[in-house]
């Protein structure tokens, strides 16, 4: 990744998150090969979050360039990079609707 200040530390394992990376997302996440994450690594890119064009691809860190091909990348985006990424299937599997929210109370308050 050329951020102009020299060459971060990626390391090998943990959450890494990209800002901006769209531009040159193949040569980021190659980068990030280099630096020690295998190219089995999932990875998620997130462009136009929070609005309704919100578009999330998932891959790896080997294909994740070729998957984003079609989305626009003048749109602001980020690339997550770890195993945090499969817990978005996990978290869709519980449903989309709301949750419960369970609160504990103190007895003594409800008098």
């Amino acid at each position: 990744m050329s951020t102009g200040r020299g060459s971060p530390p990626y390391g090998t394992s943990g959450t890494l998150v990209l800002f901006m990376a769209s531009r040159k997302l193949a040569a980021n996440l190659d980068a990030v090969v280099r630096a020690g994450r295998a190219p089995t690594t999932p990875a998620a890119y997130i462009a136009s979050a929070t609005t309704p064009a919100q578009t999330v691809v998932v891959g790896t860190l080997a294909d994740l360039a070729v998957r984003v091909a079609g989305v626009d990348p003048s749109a602001p985006a980020i690339v997550i990079i770890g195993d945090v990424v499969s817990v978005r299937d996990r978290i869709r599997a519980m449903g989309s609707g709301p949750q419960p929210v369970v609160a504990a109370r103190d007895a003594r308050s409800l008098a």
